[in-house]
Formats: C-alpha cells, structure tokens, sequence
C-alpha cells in the first residue's frame, strides 16, 4: 500500500474533521481519556470497598459479636474468614453461656421481690415478733427452694401469703 493509496475517509466519518484528528489533537484526546478513565477506576474501587465494609459489618452483626470481641480480630476482612474465625474461637469468649443464662419466670421474680419485702421489713426492727421470724424463716426456706427450681405452686402460695401478697 502507497501513501497514494491512503484514504482518511476510512478511520474519519467526516473528512473536516480529519485535520484535527492530528498527533496533537489525538494525545489530548488520549489523556483526557485515561483522566476519565482513572476516576472512573477510582469511584468503582470506592464502590467496592464500601460494598465489602457493609459485608464485613453485616458478618459481624449476623454472628452476634460484641464490640469488644471485634477488635481483637486480626485477619483478613472478608466475611469467609469472619465466620471461620469466630466458629473457632467462641468457645474461647464463652458467650453461650452468657447469652443462654437461665431467665426468671414471673413467679420467680414476684418470689424474691417479696422476699426481698420481707428481709426489708425485718431490718426494721421488732424482733420481739416471733411470729414474723418464723414467717422469715419459711420464706427463706421457700425462696431457696424458688432458687433451685425445686418449689411447688403451693410453695409459692404461701410464700405470697407470708409476704402478704394477694394473689389473682
């Protein structure tokens, strides 16, 4: 192919426009290009780590580790390696435990807060009543009871009838 044969028409829609389509014209086109280019490479690699920070946090809030607990993980922040880590080392934090403690029952509750009236009233005073030590007495008695998960309801019948709560 001669330089005769050389046709511009074929790389330029419109042949005006072919005188500035020189070196100049196209390294500006070229440079504004790759400028482009490199925000565009900048906001998806924002996008990204965003998108991966949002895993990792949601990894974290779905295994249900504490604040605490999160710093102390040293490795790779990928929600993989998140769960693999946390498989193996929860048994060492022991939140189980914690998390699985035994709730009161509503019984229970009413239980030691009338208990709890009781021991009030008698550091009141009148140990002159013997009556009310007895009454104390039981109610201890039925109160470790409560505590151990060893009490009836006719224990905590008269419980509430010793801590002078009505019953409904």
């Amino acid at each position: 192919m001669s330089d005769d044969d050389f046709n511009i028409d074929e790389f330029v829609a419109d042949p005006a426009k072919a005188e500035s389509m020189s070196g100049g014209n196209l390294r500006k086109i070229l440079e504004k290009a790759l400028r482009e280019k490199a925000e565009a490479d900048a906001r998806i690699a924002a996008l990204e780590a965003d998108a991966a920070s949002r895993q990792v946090t949601d990894t974290w809030e779905k295994l249900g580790v504490p604040e605490a607990i999160r710093k102390t993980y040293r490795g790779t922040q990928s929600a993989e390696e998140i769960t693999s880590w946390w498989e193996e080392s929860k048994g060492f934090y022991n939140l189980d435990a914690v998390n699985n403690t035994a709730t009161e029952t509503r019984e229970q509750a009413d239980a030691q807060q009338a208990l709890s009236a009781v021991q009030q009233a008698g550091a009141l005073g009148s140990s002159a009543n013997t009556g009310y030590e007895a009454a104390l007495s039981k109610a201890t008695e039925i109160q470790t009871k409560i505590a151990s998960g060893a009490a009836s309801k006719a224990d905590l019948a008269e419980f509430f009838k010793l801590a002078g709560i009505p019953r409904g």
